[in-house]
């Protein structure tokens, strides 16, 4: 049993205890702690609210198209099925599977699509920078490999400030042709 006594206090074996000691000790029932300095700073704020930025949410997939198995009878209607190709195929699917809530300094999408001698043979998707640029990188002699890196503004959902459901219902990016 425990006996307080002013500013120190007894513990079994009659051992006394300095203040400080005693606040490491639990709190006795109907005896309230005084709080941490790190408590009484963050008292007061707004806890339990949304954040002001819930930043955007991304589709991240890889989509390799170079070796199409030969059990495909049309090429061009197996990558556009795809759903890391064409998203909007089905967004339930492409929401479940893909989407990704990026971090609050991502400001952008990043989708980048590399072609074989002008042949698309990739599709890559995934959570950009605070900043973004559109280039297009080629390389190789004869044969030639170009990727270019398309910046989108991302998906934004219900929980966003600027969610505008006949907007925002529908995703492309990139909103040009690639």
């Amino acid at each position: 049993m425990l006996v307080r006594t002013g500013q120190s206090q007894t513990v079994p074996n009659n051992i006394t205890l300095s203040k400080y000691e005693t606040n490491l000790l639990p709190a006795t029932p109907g005896q309230r702690r005084k709080p941490t300095r790190k408590q009484q700073k963050n008292r007061g704020r707004n806890r339990g609210q949304k954040n002001e930025d819930p930043g955007i949410y991304c589709y991240t997939c890889f989509a390799d198209f170079e070796r199409v198995p030969l059990t495909v009878f049309n090429p061009v209607t197996y990558i556009y099925n795809n759903p890391c190709y064409n998203p909007a195929l089905n967004y339930t699917l492409t929401d479940n599977e893909y989407l990704t809530k990026c971090s609050s300094t991502t400001k952008y999408c990043m989708v980048d699509v590399t072609r074989l001698n002008r042949v698309l043979i990739s599709v890559d998707r995934r959570c950009g920078q605070s900043t973004c640029r559109k280039t297009c990188l080629s390389r190789g002699y004869g044969v030639i490999r170009e990727t270019c890196t398309f910046c989108c503004g991302g998906r934004i959902n219900e929980d966003h400030p600027d969610y505008d459901e006949e907007i925002n219902s529908v995703y492309k990016c990139p909103n040009e042709p690639h």
